[in-house]
C-alpha cells in the first residue's frame, strides 16, 4: 500500500498517482480518469475503459451436445455479454439445438448470428434492470417448492407431485446462473457494481446464498427420482421426516432473510440449524439400528440431512453479512 499527501490548490483538492501505476497503465497528462467512490470510504481509480479485444471463442467441434450446451451455460456465467461457438468443419444438428435450447433457458441470452462455422450468442437483458436480491428471493421460493413437492410425493407415493419436481430445475438452474453472471460481472466491472447498489462483499454473500439454495434443489431431484422406483419398499415414513422436512424449509427460508436483511448476527438460527442436522443424523443411526433402513430410504434420509447442512450454511454467512453491516 502506498500513501500520498492531499493538496489543496485555489479551489482544488489535488492528489498525485503513484508513477509506476500511471506509466503501466498508459496514463498520460490531461487523460480522463474513471472515479468511483465507495460507501465504505473507498475511492477507485481507474482509467479510461477501452475495448478489451474481440469476445472470447470456444473452438466445440466433435463435442457432444451436452457440452455444447454446458459451454454456453459457462460463458453465461462468467459474465460474457457476448461468446462466439465456433467449428471449422460445421456444426452438427444436435449442436445446433444444444445452443439454442441452452440460449432459451438463460435468461436475456439469444443466438443472434450464426453460420456453418460460427455461432455468436448475445446477452440482451438490462444489467441495470436485475436485482440479484430479487433473485435470490426467486430461487429460493423454486428450490423449496420442489422440495416440498419431492418430500410430499415420496411419503403419499405420488408420481405426479415428485414428476413437477424436475419440471421446474430449469427454472432454478437459470435463477442461480442469473445470480453467478450478476458476481462474477461485479468481480472486474466497477460500474455493474454501482448498477446493483450493493457491496462486493453483499454481492458475494447473495451469491453464495444461491448456491447453497441450488443444491437444495439438487437434494429436491434426488429425492423426488426414488417415488416409483424400485428402491422405495412400502414401509411407512417415521413421523419425525416430515417434520424435520418442514423444518429444513423453514430454517432455510429464514437463514435467507438473514443474510438479506438481519442488522444482529443471527446465531440462534445457526444453532436451530445444527441441532436439526443433529437429529437428522440421529433419525438415521435409528433406523440402521432397528433394521429399517432400505436404499431408498438410505438416499432420502441422506439428502435431507444435506439439506439442513445447507441451512446451517446459509445461516453462517448470514451471521457473518450482519457483522459487516
Amino acid at each position: 500500500m502506498e500513501t500520498r499527501k492531499v493538496q489543496y490548490t485555489g479551489s482544488s483538492t489535488t492528489i498525485s498517482l503513484p508513477k509506476e501505476w500511471a506509466d503501466e497503465h498508459g496514463v498520460e497528462a490531461g487523460m480522463q480518469l474513471a472515479l468511483y467512490p465507495a460507501e465504505n470510504g473507498e475511492l477507485i481509480i481507474g482509467a479510461e475503459q477501452t475495448d478489451d479485444g474481440d469476445p472470447p471463442e470456444v473452438c466445440v467441434e466433435g463435442r457432444s451436445a451436452t457440452v455444447v450446451q454446458q459451454t454456453v451455460k459457462s460463458l453465461y456465467a462468467i459474465g460474457n455479454d457476448t461468446f462466439t461457438l465456433t467449428a471449422d468443419g460445421g456444426f452438427d444438428r444436435e449442436q445446433r439445438r444444444a445452443a439454442a435450447r441452452a440460449a432459451t433457458n438463460l435468461v436475456g441470452l439469444e443466438v443472434r448470428n450464426e453460420s456453418e462455422t460460427e455461432l455468436v450468442l448475445t446477452t440482451v437483458f438490462d444489467a441495470a434492470a436485475v436485482s440479484i436480491e430479487r433473485t435470490v428471493l426467486q430461487l429460493q421460493y423454486t428450490t423449496l417448492s420442489m422440495h416440498q413437492d419431492a418430500i410430499h410425493g415420496l411419503i403419499d407415493g405420488n408420481e405426479e407431485r415428485a414428476n413437477r419436481v424436475a419440471k421446474r430445475w430449469n427454472d432454478a438452474e437459470r435463477r442461480f446462473l442469473v445470480a453467478e453472471n450478476c458476481f462474477q460481472r461485479t468481480l472486474t466491472d466497477v460500474e455493474q457494481l454501482d448498477r446493483l447498489g450493493h457491496s462486493r462483499p453483499d454481492i458475494f454473500d447473495q451469491y453464495a446464498t444461491a448456491r447453497h439454495l441450488a443444491d437444495v434443489g439438487e437434494q429436491a431431484q434426488r429425492i423426488a427420482t426414488l417415488v416409483g422406483s424400485e428402491a422405495m419398499v412400502e414401509k411407512p415414513w417415521p413421523d419425525e421426516f416430515e417434520r424435520f422436512a418442514r423444518e429444513s424449509r423453514h430454517l432455510t427460508e429464514q437463514a435467507v432473510d438473514d443474510v438479506l436483511s438481519s442488522d444482529e448476527p443471527p446465531y440462534e438460527t445457526v444453532r436451530t440449524c445444527r441441532k436439526l442436522v443433529d437429529d437428522i443424523s440421529e433419525l438415521r443411526r435409528r433406523l440402521y439400528r432397528e433394521n429399517e433402513v432400505t436404499y431408498g430410504r438410505s438416499v432420502a434420509v441422506g439428502s435431507l440431512e444435506r439439506t439442513a447442512r445447507e441451512a446451517v450454511k446459509i445461516a453462517e454467512r448470514a451471521v457473518q453479512a450482519s457483522l459487516r453491516r
